[in-house]
């Protein structure tokens, strides 16, 4: 039963802010893809990918914009208690920008979580799930069963499978 001012209707996180080419898109519990357009809602567990040679990108609530490479595909979870959202990054790869500075919540990839804090960083999942993560501002805790490493603006936590994150220092 519902609450007094709670509803069933399930809350939008994100929408399609634009597409190139192959873009598309699966609702929670789906079997079958189709063309994303321009102006999608997005809702918690929904899929989005990319085909070759095509981009997407989607606006999330608080004004953060996430630019989606050729193919790549993610996952939309909803938000926990707290209200720190997660998004699950399956491969390919992905940039993220905000205005100001936020907490992103966490970033989950096939082989590490990202706990995220600032403005602009970018994400990169390679087809056996290794996974890098460039700060370009802000911090990441990035962490696995196997260690964890925090790195900061200009460096990348490198992250391959079976083996705990390494931080690297990105060349400018």
């Amino acid at each position: 039963a519902l609450g007094a001012g709670e509803s069933a209707e399930p809350r939008r996180l994100a929408k399609v802010a634009a597409t190139q080419n192959v873009v598309e898109a699966k609702s929670a519990g789906g079997d079958a893809w189709s063309a994303a357009e321009r102006g999608l809602p997005l809702f918690g567990r929904d899929r989005l990918r990319t085909g070759p040679g095509s981009r997407a990108a989607i606006l999330y609530a608080a004004d953060t914009l996430h630019r989606i490479d050729e193919k790549s595909e993610l996952e939309i979870v909803p938000p926990d208690d707290e209200g720190s959202g997660i998004l699950k990054v399956l491969g390919g790869r992905h940039y993220f920008s905000s205005r100001k500075p936020k907490d992103f919540g966490r970033v989950e990839t096939p082989t590490v979580t990202a706990a995220i804090k600032g403005t602009e960083f970018a994400v990169a999942v390679a087809a056996n799930g290794a996974t890098t993560i460039t700060m370009i501002e802000g911090v990441v805790a990035a962490s696995n069963e196997f260690g964890e490493v925090e790195i900061g603006a200009g460096e990348q936590a490198v992250t391959e499978p079976g083996k705990a994150p390494v931080r690297s220092v990105v060349v400018r």
